[in-house]
């Protein structure tokens, strides 16, 4: 087995999902090796692990690795910007064939911009139909306000002269020319094509606001291609958080209350997962737990779907003992730096007001570890509530699983509610984002399911209380 066989086995058998492998030469011929990486797709752990193996094969002096953001990814506006990073002398292993398939395209407009010079207006890129566009600067082809056909010829032979140097078996996209461009998503492919007029704006549609890397989806892509790679749960994980609130509204005085609410979350298969919830605490002096659990599906890049129950229970000091279940469902859709939560079913229990409940929620991670959230919610006892919460994981290195949480919410009869907490997060270092959407669904507990019974009462869990039923 030769040397750069044996390094992309390693590469290929690794748990990192390394996305690149280049080889660079300095002028002593000593090899360094980079390693590219998208950040949310592994963890430092396994490219160190990873870059350990490489440098112990001897064949390069030195390993480097690059880890990509989803931002530096997701902010190139052509290919050129999004490959500029990703130059080497060397291509050993490139997972997708964004590298070279990409630089296939830049090497065509190359050699056409060096053989039609001002002509070009710009070369654009559409993934879908594998088509390369070629705007034609109108001014060079016009003469006494009539197009002239033998410079039309002209440049049809530059284009396929320069196709055939960069298409193989395995490559062989179309090329159009034409004065306008269609409307069609289409992606600059040199930084030259950027657009720098309203009129080519509009003509290109969102071309040039949408990340190139989610454009060039037709050369195979990074964050893609991990993402699809990425199971329901990344490993099993868990999290515990402690929470005080308090509550008031024309019903009541300001009420207080306190728990410790935990959830477990293990990985079933590829796409399926399961988390179980527990909370324990008191509400007004009165004891309150409950349990509950997700089975679910979930693609991290795109959404969860999902079955959700709980049973909660109060023991009312001097009054009845309340129990409520709630079976119902639930659904994430992953969109960039935005999230949409919805769940929604029934309740039904003991000395408690059955009917429909839901709520939806809309997140923003402001960054990948400060989320904040809106949402409204339906219940039996509550009617509607508006509320907000923050979270926000500062990173510390000797207690990275750590994160601080707050929420307020206003309903009828002037209630309101707010809470404060911490969250303490188990399993692999990560950002609060990806936490989220790989690892634990929010829990059954925390603001729907022992509400449905300290509500009853006037009561609450973790500051969410409901008026008191007269």
């Amino acid at each position: 087995m030769t040397t750069s066989v044996a390094m992309r086995d390693i590469i290929q058998r690794a748990s990192a999902r390394a996305f690149l492998v280049g080889i660079d030469r300095s002028a002593k011929g000593r090899a360094t090796a980079t390693v590219h990486a998208a950040q949310s797709a592994t963890n430092r752990a396994d490219l160190d692990a990873l870059c350990r193996k490489l440098m112990a094969t001897d064949a390069v002096a030195k390993v480097r690795l690059r880890r990509h953001s989803d931002r530096e990814l997701a902010g190139a506006r052509s290919i050129e910007a999004l490959l500029a990073p990703m130059r080497h002398e060397e291509i050993l292993f490139d997972a997708t064939g964004v590298v070279d398939r990409g630089g296939r395209l830049l090497c065509f407009t190359r050699v056409l911009r060096s053989a039609m010079g001002e002509k070009i207006g710009g070369i654009y890129w559409n993934p879908r139909w594998r088509t390369l566009y070629i705007r034609l600067d109108r001014s060079h082809y016009l003469h006494e306000g009539k197009l002239r056909v033998a410079d039309l010829a002209g440049a049809e032979r530059a284009a396929k002269a320069a196709l055939a140097d960069v298409t193989d078996e395995n490559f062989r996209p179309a090329v159009r020319l034409g004065f306008d461009l269609p409307a069609a998503d289409l992606v600059p492919v040199d930084d030259a094509s950027l657009p720098r007029g309203a009129s080519v704006f509009g003509l290109m549609r969102r071309a040039a606001r949408l990340p190139a890397i989610g454009l060039a989806l037709g050369l195979g892509t990074v964050a893609a291609a991990n993402a699809q790679e990425a199971p329901a749960v990344s490993a099993v994980n868990g999290k515990l958080a402690i929470i005080g609130g308090l509550t008031d509204d024309d019903t009541r005085s300001t009420e207080y209350s306190g728990v410790l609410a935990g959830s477990l979350t293990v990985p079933l298969s590829h796409s399926f997962g399961f988390q179980a919830d527990a909370a324990a605490g008191s509400a007004d002096g009165n004891a309150i737990m409950g349990v509950g659990g997700h089975l679910f599906w979930r693609d991290p890049s795109s959404a969860l779907v999902g079955a959700i129950a709980s049973y909660a229970r109060e023991d009312v000091s001097g009054g009845p003992e309340l129990e409520s279940i709630r079976l119902g469902g639930e659904t994430e859709i992953y969109l960039g730096d935005f999230t949409v939560q919805a769940r929604a079913g029934h309740q039904f229990g003991h000395d408690v007001d059955d009917g429909f409940f839901g709520r939806v929620d809309v997140s923003w991670y402001a960054t990948d570890d400060f989320r904040l959230r809106l949402g409204v919610a339906n219940d039996p006892i509550v009617d509607t509530t508006v509320s907000g919460d923050v979270e926000f994981r500062p990173g510390y290195e000797a207690m990275p699983g750590l994160a601080y949480f707050a929420d307020a919410a206003a309903g009828d009869d002037n209630y309101v509610r707010a809470s404060i907490g911490v969250r303490f997060y188990f399993g692999e270092n990560k950002s609060l984002k990806r936490r989220h959407r790989e690892d634990d669904p929010e829990d059954n507990l925390g603001l729907e399911g022992l509400n449905s019974v300290t509500a009853k009462t006037g009561k609450t869990y973790g500051g969410y209380i409901a008026p008191l039923e007269t």
